[in-house]
């Protein structure tokens, strides 16, 4: 296909992925068993995630990748390398549950439901589980019998899930000890005096809020980066770490500052959008390139040294590592977004919803 329709100007390439922890894994035969065994396969032993296999085909697509054409990209932290093709590995059986496939090896393993698992099934599955998945993975050198259920949850955010609730709840005023109610009666508050979720959860450890909210707060409020650069690098960060409640909380925040319901929906089309002005594009790449290499390029800080000073500089990193270190803690915790906001799902593409506010509600927050 590369080779027919290069001439018109389409690029062909393709991602083959390796055995990624997604949420499309099913959670209950990804035990840590499983997951250690996977990551001891391949040749850089560490875990991938989709997003891992996001950057790759987003680069393919980009324009980066302007002069490729006919590859197949292996994002598979080198399990492949030097190796031909599993001969055995064929597809079994294909049932419904969004979608969900199952892939098997030549050998027959017994479930727990007493079935073989190399026989196709035609039946619903008997012996679901953890138990599966121990039998299954001390059998084989290469994880080949997993199964792997393809549910429509990809595209919603990690923290704040419809329906899950929250694992931390917010601490409820009536168990505010003195203290407690001494360090909440500095946070800002939404309207009807409530205070935000992220304060009444982080406040779990009071000696931790303490000392994190003068910094957040610094930052957020009084730091030397104009509010609409510091709203774009908040909001992509917030994209990057499918943190909700930071996207909710945040969008009212940089309207506020001057940025455009347009470019809003640009932040999610990332750096190389149509549209960004040449600042304003190294910018959303400096969150890029911290989220992924967790340092900005020679390229992007000679840039960014043209716009901003010293102090400058650093408050780039320091901000942007601040939000992953919030979205850590929300998206961990699960912490839910606060009445008012904008819904919680983040949008998976330009075309999602972003989150709005009611604008009678505090646009304050971490």
């Amino acid at each position: 296909m590369a080779a027919r329709h290069g001439r018109e100007g389409i690029r062909v390439n393709a991602v083959a992925p390796g055995m990624a922890c997604t949420p499309m894994a099913a959670t209950e035969q990804m035990t840590d068993e499983v997951r250690e065994i996977r990551r001891e396969r391949s040749s850089l032993g560490t875990e991938g995630t989709g997003w891992d296999v996001g950057e790759a085909v987003a680069f393919l697509a980009g324009r980066r990748a302007r002069w490729i054409t006919g590859v197949v990209l292996p994002v598979d932290a080198g399990t492949t390398a030097g190796r031909e093709p599993s001969p055995n590995l064929v597809r079994d059986s294909t049932r419904v549950r969004g979608k969900c496939h199952r892939w098997r090896t030549g050998h027959d393993v017994q479930t727990p439901g007493g079935e073989s698992a190399g026989t196709p099934r035609t039946g619903p599955r008997q012996g679901a589980g953890r138990d599966f998945a121990q039998q299954i993975f001390p059998a084989f050198s290469e994880v080949n019998g997993m199964e792997v259920a393809m549910t429509t949850e990809d595209n919603a955010l990690r923290g704040g899930a419809a329906g899950a609730g929250p694992r931390l709840t917010p601490l409820a005023e009536d168990d505010w000890d003195s203290r407690t109610r001494q360090l909440l009666s500095l946070a800002s508050r939404d309207a009807g005096g409530r205070v935000p979720n992220v304060f009444t959860t982080l406040v779990r450890h009071p000696d931790l809020y303490e000392r994190f909210m003068p910094f957040g707060g610094y930052l957020l409020r009084s730091g030397r980066l104009p509010g609409r650069v510091r709203e774009l690098l908040i909001l992509r960060t917030a994209y990057h770490t499918r943190a909700s409640y930071e996207w909710g909380r945040h969008v009212p925040l940089a309207k506020a500052a001057g940025v455009t319901e347009a470019e809003i929906e640009r932040i999610l089309q990332g750096p190389d959008a149509d549209g960004w002005a040449e600042p304003e594009s190294h910018l959303l790449r400096a969150a890029d390139e911290l989220h992924r290499e967790a340092r900005l390029s020679d390229a992007t800080w000679k840039v960014l040294s043209a716009h901003y000073d010293d102090a400058g500089l650093v408050e780039i990193t320091m901000l942007v590592g601040q939000y992953h270190m919030v979205a850590f803690f929300l998206n961990s915790a699960g912490t839910e977004l606060d009445p008012g906001f904008g819904p919680a799902a983040f949008p998976a593409s330009a075309e999602g919803t972003t989150g709005t506010s009611n604008p009678a509600h505090s646009t304050e927050g971490i």
